[in-house]
């Protein structure tokens, strides 16, 4: 496998990721990381088994190389404001970022009683059936073959790179757990290889025999989630979807790592695929009747939504990819073209482009945010994306936050009512059309009743 420049590969929508100021230093990363009694506000941070079982909700912010800063903030600011309501943790994927940059970020995380070191297998081509293999392929260029898409720093971690011609063994199965445990992850996932749809009977047998392999490997102190990342056809075809529920139930564990691979869709939307709504819903549900502990990595608004179902936590972050998974093929692109600025909504629980925001704003006694980001934006001669984006991370965390509760489907239809109301009362004065209309609010509606 060859090394690409990941970052040339894919638009991070206004990041800058060769900018100096985002690159993650270690040290940079520990010195300036407060300690938990300097968190303020509530000074007791959940242990990891409190943060799963007690029943409050759950957000994990993902790390990213841009804009990591904004996201050890936001922990900080949601621990001190939201601590009696809500349970934080922390999300960094292996591949992306060194061994020694991992470890500085996990065992600094003061506010984060979740730790978690994504092995993000599903990077490894070796990892794919044919047929979703094909979708990751890089354009030929030049006359050269197809080549694939892999993180650049994946070449740092020896679980990655390590050949497997006969396909995963129980040595390697360890060898992913003990790259967790030396970045400083409390809760282990296993492997987490892609589920392929198109061959379910082996996909199912290699999968319960890694979770085998690695539940013989954890230690009395220790907690395994097992770490799934299927396409969207094992939750919208009903015959996969029976099958792997049933398979869920079988298992006797009780946290749940599943990630889901969804159709492509433009940049920061939300998912509005009705089947896959009703499988998330029976998928949460399901988990919440086995008394299973279901967290959603990458998936944003359908996850917040899904805490309404059943789910424990969900995984969301400053760009794209954090806020939904998507893998589909990947265009090469000589110059990227200018992003449209774009802002989260919470009155519409949407984000939608900055020239209706102001809009929005303009109208008498519509309520703009007041976070901290937002004010410093308004004093910002040009747009700034990553404070956009530090303002959804942060407003994501109080809407999470506001779930804390007996009745939390009750909760969570209430908000998104009131935000489908005001769509239908200001598109009268700012026509709220295309990426701009907030299409997923009904459908989430319907799905809370």
């Amino acid at each position: 496998m060859e090394p690409h420049d990941f970052d040339d590969l894919i638009d991070f929508d206004g990041f800058d990721a060769d900018d100096p100021a985002f690159a993650l230093d270690p040290e940079d990363v520990a010195v300036v990381e407060m300690s938990p009694d300097s968190l303020g506000g509530s000074s007791t941070v959940r242990s990891r088994d409190q943060a799963l079982d007690s029943g409050l909700p759950l957000l994990m912010l993902h790390w990213e190389r841009n804009g990591w800063r904004h996201i050890r903030a936001a922990l900080d600011e949601l621990h001190r404001t939201n601590a009696a309501s809500l349970s934080l943790g922390t999300v960094i994927n292996l591949p992306r970022v060194k061994p020694e940059a991992a470890r500085a970020w996990l065992t600094t995380r003061a506010a984060a009683s979740l730790r978690i070191a994504d092995p993000e297998l599903y990077t490894r081509d070796d990892m794919w059936g044919p047929r979703l293999l094909s979708e990751r392929e890089l354009p030929p260029k030049d006359g050269e073959p197809p080549k694939r898409l892999m993180p650049k720093t994946a070449e740092e971690w020896g679980f990655w790179t390590r050949p497997l011609p006969a396909g995963p063994d129980a040595a390697w199965v360890t060898e992913v757990l003990d790259a967790q445990r030396g970045a400083g992850a409390n809760l282990l996932l296993s492997p987490g290889v892609p589920l392929d749809p198109h061959n379910p009977d082996v996909a199912l047998t290699g999968l319960e025999q890694q979770v085998a392999w690695a539940r013989a490997g954890i230690a009395p102190s220790e907690r395994l989630a097992v770490n799934l990342t299927i396409d969207g056809a094992w939750l919208a075809t009903p015959a996969l979807r029976t099958r792997l529920l049933n398979w869920i139930v079988e298992v006797d564990l009780d946290t749940w790592y599943m990630r889901v691979k969804w159709p492509q869709q433009p940049s920061y939307a939300q998912l509005v695929d009705g089947v896959l709504l009703d499988a998330y819903r029976e998928l949460a549900a399901l988990m919440q009747d086995e008394e299973r502990a279901l967290l959603l990595p990458n998936s944003g608004g359908t996850g917040w939504v899904s805490l309404g179902w059943g789910a424990t936590g969900f995984g969301t972050g400053l760009g794209n990819a954090a806020r939904g998974f998507t893998t589909g093929k990947v265009i090469r692109m000589k110059k990227r073209p200018e992003p449209v600025p774009r802002y989260f909504e919470r009155s519409l629980l949407h984000t939608v482009e900055k020239n209706t925001a102001d809009r929005l704003a303009r109208i008498p006694g519509y309520s703009t945010c007041t976070c901290r980001y937002c004010a410093e934006l308004r004093t910002r001669p040009t747009w700034d994306p990553q404070l956009s984006a530090a303002h959804y991370v942060l407003t994501v965390g109080e809407m999470t936050a506001a779930l804390a509760g007996p009745d939390r489907r009750g909760v969570a239809r209430r908000i998104v009512r009131r935000a489908e109301k005001k769509a239908g009362s200001v598109s009268v004065t700012v026509p709220l059309t295309e990426r701009d209309a907030p299409t997923h609010l009904p459908l989430w509606r319907a799905r809370l009743v």
